[in-house]
């Protein structure tokens, strides 16, 4: 099972979906995926000539992660931050959504919002 995917939707959507637990083992996974979706941002927006639009899905992820894999999502955040329009992410329980939180505060960003289901996550986007 891979962990981390990524994907460009229909609508030019970046599409993001983790899945499992996010701990040690996963960091070099988290790595290499973090490379290759910084890769797949910059070339939609290089395409588009605009920023784009990014969702997150996290329903599938459990409660378990790594410090370090905190620091590796929080610079891929920042990093990726001159292409971003805005960001969605959805379906994290409770002790996701406090690491995303943390990944949020230390990112910078402030074009990242949470959302309990895809369905608002992408109205929001598309507001």
């Amino acid at each position: 099972m891979k962990r981390f995917e990524t994907h460009i939707d229909e609508n030019g959507i970046v599409v993001m979906t983790f899945k499992g637990s996010i701990t040690k083992s996963a960091v070099e996974e988290l790595k290499t995926w973090a490379e290759e979706t910084k890769t797949i941002i910059q070339r939609q927006f290089e395409k588009t000539g605009k920023k784009i639009k990014t969702t997150v899905d996290l329903t599938q992820v459990t409660n378990e992660y790594d410090g370090d894999a905190i620091t590796v999502l929080s610079s891929f955040v920042k990093g990726n931050q001159p292409y971003i329009e805005k960001t969605a992410t959805f379906g994290a329980n409770w002790a996701i959504k406090f690491a995303e939180d943390i990944i949020i505060a230390l990112s910078g960003r402030t074009n990242i919002k949470a959302f309990l289901t895809k369905e608002d996550a992408i109205k929001w986007l598309n507001s």
